[in-house]
């Protein structure tokens, strides 16, 4: 005849208790781990967008550099540029000989149409604003490109000024609002909602 001994009993109870309060703690670990991990994909997915942002400024800034006469004529081509979702389509000047104007068009077309691939969401919004102004001096006043001399005769072109801002959204799955006078302001976009974010790159010539 089998005799059950109550140890084993109550051995064997404590021992589903335990597996069963490991099995909780795991699963906890493992929906911590899967938490950290998409809060890795996020920032990771942030950066890229961010460096993204500072490479098309630098292209942009590279551009500007390399048309000065456009820089320092009266109005232009670079200033006051905003976003579009449907960039015009200007003269070629990669097969084409361009004037100043139409170099500039050209770049301005090309860097938007980059913009619109890089950076998803509303194009009439997320991208690059470009503002120019002249460098003035302590009293308000433009300077010039070089010092001007009684003796001289021919005036100096201003020197300028050009911010470039590269806003795009920081939630792929959130919907954009338009900054303030993003094209208007020499800092940062007025952030109207929390999921934008922008890069400032200030260039002056």
């Amino acid at each position: 005849m089998t005799r059950h001994h109550p140890e084993f009993a109550k051995q064997t109870g404590v021992t589903l208790l335990e597996n069963m309060i490991a099995l909780v703690v795991l699963s906890v670990g493992l929906l911590g781990l899967a938490g950290l991990q998409a809060y890795t994909l996020r920032s990771g997915s942030g950066t890229q967008v961010r460096l993204y942002a500072m490479q098309q400024a630098e292209d942009m800034a590279g551009r500007i550099r390399a048309n000065l006469t456009d820089v320092y004529a009266v109005t232009s081509a670079y200033q006051g540029v905003v976003p579009v979702a449907s960039p015009v389509s200007p003269k070629d000047c990669r097969t084409n000989t361009c004037t100043a104007v139409e170099l500039a068009n050209f770049d301005v077309s090309q860097w938007q149409v980059a913009n619109n691939l890089l950076f998803p969401g509303d194009h009439n919004l997320i991208g690059g604003y470009i503002q120019g102004a002249n460098v003035t001096d302590m009293n308000g006043n433009p300077m010039g490109l070089w010092f001007k001399s009684p003796a001289d005769i021919q005036v100096p072109p201003n020197r300028k000024r050009y911010i470039i801002t590269m806003v795009w959204n920081g939630d792929l799955n959130a919907s954009a609002v338009k900054p303030v006078n993003a094209e208007n302001v020499d800092t940062c976009p007025a952030r109207t909602n929390a999921y934008l974010n922008c890069y400032k790159l200030v260039v002056d010539l």
